[in-house]
C-alpha cells in the first residue's frame, strides 16, 4: 500500500483547503510525497510539543 492510499482522505469528507492540498499532493512522486509526509509529522511533533509546554 502507497503512502497515498493510507493518508489521504476520501475527496467527499475534506474541506476545500484539504481537498485543495489534496489534489497538489496527488501530483507529487512517491518520493516527494514521502518527504512532504515527513515535513507533516515533524510539525505536528512541533505542534504537539508546543501544546504540551503551555
Amino acid at each position: 500500500m502507497t503512502i497515498r492510499e493510507t493518508t489521504m482522505p476520501s475527496l467527499r469528507e475534506a474541506s476545500p483547503t484539504a481537498s485543495f492540498a489534496n489534489a497538489k499532493l496527488q501530483q507529487l512522486s512517491e518520493p516527494l510525497l514521502q518527504e512532504v509526509t515527513d515535513f507533516i509529522d515533524f510539525v505536528i511533533q512541533k505542534h504537539q510539543v508546543k501544546i504540551a509546554d503551555s
